[in-house]
């Protein structure tokens, strides 16, 4: 049924090893169906010497997500322009870690001003400081994450440092701003943005499976940690709800199930 494996504790996501049937039953389609979206160019397997398919894990994850498209009624078309821009993302991805591994040697060696920074005040209480303000005369921030949008995003453009980048993973003020882009050409700044709902099943895979291995040790370690703000026993729920209505607190409140 398959090819042998390597000797490893798990094969290579694109090694093709999988003949028509078996990639069938782990997609849940018709063999003939397979063959298809291989003619359509949707999913096209590796071939044996005597033109067989051979199908790796990421060719199962590529139809699973292709089933899922046409049933809500994306053409093959679209499909296909879906599955390019996966693929284009996924090494982006690949050189973006790349990266990382070359930023964080950088800034073992030079930590930023932000870091400095940090250092001397560990938060800043927007409600009682201007954040653009503090941020400006420190040089501003080399990375903002926001969530709020609307009327925050010229301003956390404004506390950014030449060459800083604004990255936004939700719009709670709303998505509609009036921003002056000239400031992105005369300060290098870069925008971009990231949601979870709308990735491939095999990206979300990934993005836990980078969790496990990058964050949680520092997690288990202490070097990274959730802000907290109080924690109440379940039985008092209610309070834990007035306290976050209240707009008090800054963290997270915890209810404490056991």
């Amino acid at each position: 049924m398959t090819k042998d494996l390597p000797h490893e504790d798990h094969p290579d996501d694109d090694a093709g090893l999988y003949v028509i049937s078996v990639a069938a039953e782990l997609s849940g389609l018709h063999p003939q169906t397979l063959r298809q979206y291989d003619r359509l160019g949707l999913v096209s397997p590796d071939r044996t010497v005597g033109r067989n398919r051979r199908y790796s894990l990421r060719d199962i994850a590529s139809l699973r997500m292709v089933q899922r498209l046409v049933g809500e009624g994306i053409n093959h078309a679209g499909i296909k322009r879906i599955i390019e821009l996966e693929a284009a993302m996924a090494n982006m991805a690949v050189e973006v870690a790349k990266l990382r591994i070359e930023v964080d040697a950088l800034l073992i060696e030079n930590p930023p001003k932000t870091l400095e920074l940090r250092k001397k005040s560990a938060v800043i209480i927007y409600k009682e400081e201007d954040f653009v303000e503090v941020l400006s005369a420190e040089g501003g921030a080399d990375l903002i994450l926001d969530m709020v949008g609307g009327l925050y995003l010229p301003r956390n453009l404004r506390a950014l440092a030449d060459d800083g980048r604004l990255v936004q993973i939700a719009f709670l003020q709303g998505p509609k701003v009036e921003v002056n882009f000239a400031q992105l050409m005369t300060r290098r700044l870069t925008i971009t943005g990231s949601t979870l709902r709308p990735q491939s099943e095999l990206a979300k895979a990934r993005i836990a499976e980078d969790l496990l291995t990058h964050v949680w040790p520092l997690l288990e370690a202490g070097k990274v940690a959730p802000v907290m703000d109080s924690e109440f026993p379940l039985d008092q729920a209610s309070q834990a709800h007035a306290r976050m209505e209240s707009s008090g607190h800054i963290g997270k409140i915890v209810l404490k199930v056991a």
